[in-house]
């Protein structure tokens, strides 16, 4: 089970996997209980959590009060084609990556990637403002902050 959160104190959206006792937002760095977080859509599928992250991200973008999205996204399982037929034209998280800060594109990068070696988030983020010499630099910064880690396969985890 996929689900779409949003933090309460600083409305950073992102997908948690299954049900932790305890999420910590990326961005704020504070640490929540999930019982106490409303999830905002949840699936099955990571793909279709992705797509409702991605409208839920743009909805908070083009509302300066931002918006109820348990009602605007109905809780029922919605399939990826349901998902673009209802909501056209709001799918592209290409949109969304020119207002990231360098660590939010690396954890966007993390997570979005199976297992990501360095080179994997490199190759991810090249469509992004980013140089490789800066990600490279940001990846570096943000193990040595301890928000992640490096496996021992090489690749990068996100540190709960």
């Amino acid at each position: 089970m996929y689900t779409v959160i949003t933090c309460p104190n600083c409305k950073h959206v992102r997908i948690v996997k299954d049900r932790p006792k305890m999420i910590s937002c990326h961005r704020c760095m504070k640490r929540f209980p999930y019982r106490k977080i409303e999830p905002q859509y949840q699936t099955e599928t990571k793909e279709i959590a992705k797509k409702a992250r991605a409208i839920i991200i743009g909805k908070q973008q083009s509302s300066p009060t931002g918006f109820n999205t348990a009602t605007e996204l109905s809780s029922e399982q919605l399939t990826e084609e349901e998902l673009n037929e209802q909501y056209p034209g709001e799918i592209n998280l290409s949109t969304h990556t020119q207002t990231k800060s360098k660590q939010d594109h690396i954890f966007h990068a993390i997570e979005e990637l199976e297992h990501p070696t360095e080179s994997d988030i490199i190759t991810f983020l090249s469509n992004t403002r980013l140089s490789e010499k800066s990600i490279e630099e940001q990846l570096n910064k943000t193990k040595q902050q301890g928000l992640i880690i490096r496996t021992n396969s090489g690749a990068y985890r996100i540190v709960s």
